[in-house]
């Protein structure tokens, strides 16, 4: 085995010299050090292998892993699931932030963030000290783009990430005019407190006023709290509808023949709701068929005196689909 025991030789030399480097840097190395490289399996990753250099000597040879650098993982880090996800797509030297088999990668740039699943999941899309996060001192959770703040009044940061809602944001969210949802988690039990360390809080609704406020009370007359298992029932609640006299007022009742109190605090169709509704006289939705949660045409009449009929020829009745056609 001449050949193995010069190979091994070179290799105990140029480690002695410090001068092995990265399979990937041949090509400026001198022959010396290539012909080492090449003797090299590149791939070894345990942490230390002992190999005879001779057979004849009881000296040997004490490989380790290679480094991080060794590996050439520094451009390596952008194929890396990390990256994909949470954005560490940058080689970080210094070692201060995810491990990677042995090596380091970090969310370096705005870019780095900006094409992870964890900036389109949570809008976490700016570097900051090697993580990505909403908020930098510069990038407010008021800022951000699309805005959590402004949708459903988490303006408050929690830890580089804008999930903490305040009053003044739940007040001006959409979540507040579109559900009643005004008031940082109110203590009634149902969120957490908005001060704790896990960042689940929401915007809630306080109280009855809040409910009557919302376009909720306006279109589907949910003008009051939600009783306790509705609010905590799957993703929960705040508002319902509370009474016949909250769904008869709505305009749900009016367009759509919602004017019935239902048992999980909707507001119902039934045979005379419908038949009184807007969406009767000019769409021929003037019946009900079991299992529709909402009106539908039942006989040709229906369709026949419909709006829709003289205005667009939609003056037959499809049975089974349960729509008035031309």
């Amino acid at each position: 085995m001449p050949s193995m025991r010069k190979c091994l030789m070179v290799l105990a030399l140029n480690s002695a010299l410090g001068t092995v480097a990265c399979g990937r840097q041949t090509e400026s190395m001198s022959p010396l050090v290539g012909a080492a490289v090449a003797c090299q399996d590149v791939s070894f990753r345990v942490d230390t292998a002992v190999l005879p250099i001779d057979a004849d000597s009881d000296a040997t040879l004490v490989r380790k892993a290679k480094t991080c650098a060794e590996q050439g993982l520094a451009v390596d880090c952008a194929t890396t699931w990390q990256c994909h996800v949470w954005g560490h797509c940058t080689f970080d030297p210094a070692g201060q932030n995810v491990a990677l088999d042995g090596c380091y990668c970090k969310a370096a740039t705005d870019q780095d963030c900006e094409q992870s699943f964890k900036c389109k999941l949570s809008h976490t899309c700016r570097a900051h000290n090697g993580e990505c996060q909403a908020t930098t001192a510069s990038q407010p959770c008021t800022s951000t783009q699309p805005s959590h703040c402004g949708e459903s009044g988490l303006c408050g940061d929690h830890g580089g990430s804008c999930f903490r809602p305040t009053e003044a944001g739940c007040a001006t969210s959409q979540d507040c005019i579109l559900r009643g949802q005004c008031h940082a988690c109110p203590l009634n039990g149902i969120c957490p407190d908005p001060l704790g360390a896990f960042p689940g809080a929401r915007c809630w609704a306080a109280s009855d006023a809040d409910c009557a406020q919302s376009a909720g009370c306006l279109w589907r007359g949910e003008c009051a709290m939600a009783s306790k298992a509705l609010q905590r029932a799957g993703a929960g609640r705040a508002c319902a509808a509370g009474s016949s006299a909250a769904c008869a007022a709505s305009l749900g009742c009016k367009y759509k023949g919602l004017c019935v109190l239902g048992g999980d605090g909707d507001c119902k169709i039934d045979g005379q709701a419908c038949a009184k509704s807007v969406a009767c006289k000019e769409s021929g939705q003037c019946g009900t068929v079991a299992g529709f949660p909402y009106c539908v045409p039942t006989l040709a009449a229906h369709c026949a005196d419909a709006e829709d009929c003289k205005q667009f020829g939609q003056c037959a009745l499809d049975l089974a689909a349960h729509v008035c056609r031309k």
